[in-house]
């Protein structure tokens, strides 16, 4: 019997996602390694996922996510020995090394998550690794060498792929497909929280 309630459960779960599906899109990870260059020239190859609602993740060429959430997993012996994973519900657009200290910088998605960190501008969110954890700066505390961004420009790759080279970031901005305050932290960047 408690198994005939669970497999009617199940489906009743897997009903439901379809019909939002239909209606809006249940949401769905797309995950993909990049190469990101650190401000000592270090190249190295970060795993970010993101949990994708609404547009077309799926299309082999000009793929759209609106991502509510995104994960890094990255390996810096040097900070920790093992994974270090950031998860936040922002668009990450920074992560470098200054000073030897690591850092990543985020972007909200929309202006849900804006209102959600505390509709702070300039809307950018930063974090600094602490030992075994992430701690939150103020926009003050990000350092001026790591204004410039150095990850995916785009929510995720335009193009089907596991892996994003340097040579492919860097066509998307000679192509113009990148807005320029997530290109490069502008501390008079400002967004409303509608």
């Amino acid at each position: 019997m408690k198994l005939h309630h669970k497999a009617s459960s199940l489906i009743a779960v897997t009903l439901s996602c379809g019909t939002l599906f239909t209606m809006s899109g249940c949401a769905q990870t797309v995950q993909w390694k990049e190469d990101v260059q650190f401000l000592d020239g270090r190249v190295m190859a970060i795993v970010q996922k993101k949990w994708c609602r609404g547009g077309d993740y799926t299309a082999n060429t000009g793929a759209t996510c609106l991502a509510y959430d995104a994960m890094i997993t990255m390996r810096l012996p040097e900070f920790f020995d093992g994974d270090i994973i950031w998860h936040e519900a922002l668009n990450p657009m920074v992560i470098n090394v200054h000073a030897g200290k690591l850092y990543i910088v985020g972007v909200p998605p929309t202006s849900v998550e804006f209102r959600k960190y505390g509709a702070v501008n300039p809307p950018y969110y930063a974090y600094m690794w602490n030992k075994n954890a992430w701690v939150r700066l103020s926009f003050d505390a990000i350092p001026i060498a790591i204004y410039d961004g150095n990850m995916l420009i785009e929510s995720i790759p335009k193009t089907r792929m596991d892996h994003v080279s340097l040579m492919q970031k860097k066509m998307e901005v000679m192509g113009g497909n990148y807005i320029a305050p997530f290109r490069r932290i502008d501390p008079n960047f400002k967004r409303s929280p509608h």
